[in-house]
C-alpha cells in the first residue's frame, strides 16, 4: 500500500506543479491571446499615464470609417500647439471632435498632412491639463488594425508640437517605444 500511497503521492504534486508553471508561462506571455492582452495592456498605461507632454486618455479605431477618435491630454504646466499626427509613418490630418457633424467630424481639418509652410495654421491648442478630442482622417484598414472581429489593434504612433502658439521655428516630437492600441469599434 506504501509503493501505491506514494505513486498517487507523486502524481499529486506533479499535476500541481504542471497547473503553475501553465499559469506562470501564460502570465509571461507565452500563451499568445494571454500575452496579447498584457502587452495591450501595458501599451494603454503607457499612453494613458506616463507619456509625455500629450497623453492618449482614450483611442479608438471606428471600423466603418476608418478613423480614429483620440482623446488627448496636454500634462505641461504650459500651453502646447499640436501640429502633426503620424499613424503607421504616415501624417494624417486631424479634426477637433464634434458631436453636430457626420461621424463627429467638424468642418474643415485643423492640420492638413504636409503643411510645412511658416503660415500653416497651428491653431490646435492644448492648454496645462486640457483634454480635447479629435479625429483623424481614414487609415489603414479594418483588417490591418483590428483583423477579423478583433477587439484591439496597435499602430505605430507619434506627434509633433509646438511650445509657444504659432511659432513654426521649434519643433518638437514625442516619440514612444511603444505603439497606440485603439479599441475597435463596430456599429
Amino acid at each position: 500500500m506504501e509503493k501505491g500511497q506514494a505513486s498517487l503521492e507523486y502524481l499529486v504534486i506533479l499535476a500541481t506543479m504542471l497547473i503553475l508553471s501553465l499559469a506562470v508561462l501564460s502570465f509571461l506571455g507565452f500563451v499568445p491571446d494571454f500575452g496579447i492582452s498584457i502587452e495591450n495592456r501595458h501599451a494603454e498605461n503607457f499612453w494613458r499615464d506616463q507619456a509625455r507632454p500629450f497623453t492618449i486618455a482614450e483611442s479608438n479605431y471606428l471600423v466603418e470609417n476608418r478613423r480614429g477618435y483620440l482623446a488627448i491630454q496636454n500634462m505641461e504646466s504650459e500651453s502646447l500647439n499640436l501640429s502633426s499626427i503620424y499613424i503607421n509613418g504616415s501624417q494624417v490630418a486631424y479634426y477637433e471632435y464634434n458631436a453636430t457633424y457626420s461621424d463627429g467630424v467638424g468642418p474643415s481639418a485643423l492640420i492638413t498632412p504636409g503643411c510645412t509652410a511658416p503660415d500653416c495654421n497651428y491653431s490646435f491648442v492644448l492648454q496645462p491639463r486640457q483634454v480635447r478630442v479629435i479625429v483623424t482622417d481614414s487609415f489603414m484598414s479594418a483588417d490591418e488594425i483590428c483583423g477579423v472581429g478583433g477587439a484591439q489593434g496597435k499602430v505605430p504612433f507619434y506627434l509633433e508640437y509646438h511650445r509657444r502658439q504659432y511659432n513654426t521655428a521649434a519643433k518638437f516630437t514625442q516619440l514612444s517605444p511603444l505603439e497606440l492600441v485603439l479599441t475597435c469599434v463596430r456599429r
